[in-house]
């Protein structure tokens, strides 16, 4: 994972992504699912930037709530010195809140890494539960048995139903 021209993502798609965006060079560690943008979070993102999450909450939002599908994920040994890292084993907690913040669902997505002679792992592939629906914020959390400091989580290609809010489009 080379994280060149680290920034972060904001408003995309109708949704505000408190996540960063990186590029995911074909070196080592994982493959981005579309070529090479990925969002990208850790521990150290967190502690600087507050929460990892994607919102329907934010000022001059058309989108009342959404219900997220599907995405790809995976870990790496985090770096921003570096343009190649290695895949890690993590797990990916998504806790979905319905407007007006109430948590509706927590899901988990268990990433296990290919040996370390995999140089270039693919991301894997997740489906959503029926508790998301109509959520108005995801916030993603990571554990790995490599201290979280020393690992990024990786998102690419999420597919979501947005819901317009009342009048948006008047």
């Amino acid at each position: 994972m080379g994280p060149t021209a680290l920034t972060e993502i904001q408003q995309y798609e109708g949704l505000f992504w408190a996540f960063n965006t990186v590029q995911l060079l074909a070196i080592s560690g994982v493959a981005a699912n579309t070529p090479q943008n990925a969002a990208a979070f850790s521990a150290n993102t967190e502690l600087l930037d507050g929460p990892t999450l994607v919102t329907s909450n934010f000022p001059s939002s058309l989108i009342a709530s959404f219900t997220p599908q599907t995405f790809f994920y995976g870990c790496v040994v985090a770096s921003e010195e570096t343009a190649a890292s290695v895949a890690q084993s993590c797990t990916i907690t998504a806790t979905g809140f319905a407007p007006g913040g109430a948590q509706v669902a927590s899901q988990d997505f268990v990433f296990t890494a290919g040996p370390v002679t995999t140089l270039v792992q693919p991301l894997a592939q997740g489906t959503f539960g029926p508790g998301f629906a109509h959520v108005q914020t995801v916030r993603f959390a990571l554990t790995s048995a490599l201290s979280e400091v020393l690992v990024a989580g990786v998102i690419d290609t999420v597919t979501a139903t947005l819901y317009e809010a009342p009048g948006a489009f008047v």
